[in-house]
């Protein structure tokens, strides 16, 4: 099996998990006891079509048990099958697959070795026209892998990519919290809320929304939570705050998450939880304020304490220091600047 054939498999397992409200590993077995093939290349279009082949079957399967010992929640009658398939189509609707199908349709049968720096330029100026520069410059990031990949394996002598510069982005991206928002937030909802338990793990961690929604009981030994960061697969060790330790103390000691949803489960995934969170930000009068937002908020405080970069990765995963710099770079400034300041006073 390809490494794309690898990477489209495990998309479209992890993309079932999260709709039928399995594990990764329980979605993993219902795609290979159905035996859905897998084809290198194939278009989100096929993936999507996979995903509710396995909901059809898995509901079939279903189906054919004792009412009493069904697993599915709702999906297991005919009009649980079409509302899953509603979701299936929303879900794939919200991050953009028809951009991506339509990308793969024009460029996936040409030639790598054929791709020069003027084509990165023309589909990276296509991308900026039609979703703006972060699109434009998340299409070069895999743009260089890709070209990376086949430089790799002798598919060709150079990487066209590299060297290109990216977009200038607009503002600074995702808004910092100030310590006025963090404190309005904690006013309104009360203690022991899972809205205020929310802030508390995305302040206190500095971690990406992702990994925060796994974070359980499990995790935590002694004083301190494990975390393997899921998107680049960094294993992290964070010393408990003490507010954050006196708040997961009073938890129940059952689930295997300590957020969840309204209905006592786990969030389906990190974009479920954000739009939630933000939900919970508007009831407090923040507008504009995401988890993301609190991420940089627990790198600027860090940094304000004191803080070198290196040790502000130890805590947020960061692998390029580069990034913090960039979150925190107005933290710094002002600390680099009072200490200018005072060190001529000290010295007389």
């Amino acid at each position: 099996m390809t490494v794309e054939a690898k990477q489209d498999e495990w998309i479209a397992t992890r993309d079932a998990a999260a709709l039928l409200g399995l594990s990764y590993r329980g979605a993993l077995n219902v795609l290979h006891s159905n035996q859905c093939t897998r084809r290198a290349g194939h278009s989100d279009a096929w993936r999507r079509a996979d995903v509710v082949a396995i909901v059809e079957l898995r509901i079939e399967r279903e189906a054919e048990r004792p009412i009493a010992e069904r697993r599915g929640p709702d999906w297991c009658d005919a009009d649980g099958a079409a509302r899953l398939k509603a979701r299936i189509e929303s879900y794939w609707a919200e991050r953009g697959a028809t951009v991506r199908v339509a990308w793969r349709e024009k460029n996936g049968t040409k030639r790598i070795v054929q791709l020069q720096r003027r084509h990165v330029m023309e589909q990276m100026a296509e991308r900026h026209k039609a979703s703006g520069p972060e699109a434009a410059n998340n299409l070069l990031r895999i743009i260089r892998l890709l070209c990376g990949f086949a430089v790799e394996n002798d598919w060709r002598r150079d990487n066209p990519a590299l060297g290109i510069k990216k977009f200038k982005m607009r503002g600074d991206g995702f808004v910092v919290w100030s310590e006025d928002d963090i404190a309005k937030y904690l006013k309104h909802w009360p203690a022991r809320s899972r809205e205020r338990l929310a802030l508390l793990l995305l302040l206190y961690t500095g971690q990406r929304r992702s990994d925060v929604i796994v974070m359980g009981r499990q995790h935590v030994g002694g004083d301190a939570i494990r975390v393997k960061q899921s998107k680049t697969g960094t294993h992290l060790v964070i010393p408990l705050h003490p507010d954050l330790r006196r708040v997961l103390a009073y938890l129940p000691k059952s689930g295997l998450t300590f957020l969840t949803t309204q209905y006592g489960s786990p969030f389906k995934d990190g974009a479920s939880f954000g739009n939630q969170f933000r939900q919970w930000c508007d009831a407090a009068g923040l507008t504009g304020r995401t988890a993301h937002g609190l991420r940089k908020s627990a790198a600027v405080r860090l940094v304000e304490a004191g803080c070198s970069s290196k040790e502000v990765a130890a805590i947020t995963g960061h692998a390029s220091l580069r990034e913090i710099e960039r979150y925190t770079k107005a933290a710094e400034q002002e600390k680099l600047a009072r200490a200018a300041i005072a060190r001529p006073i000290q010295n007389g």
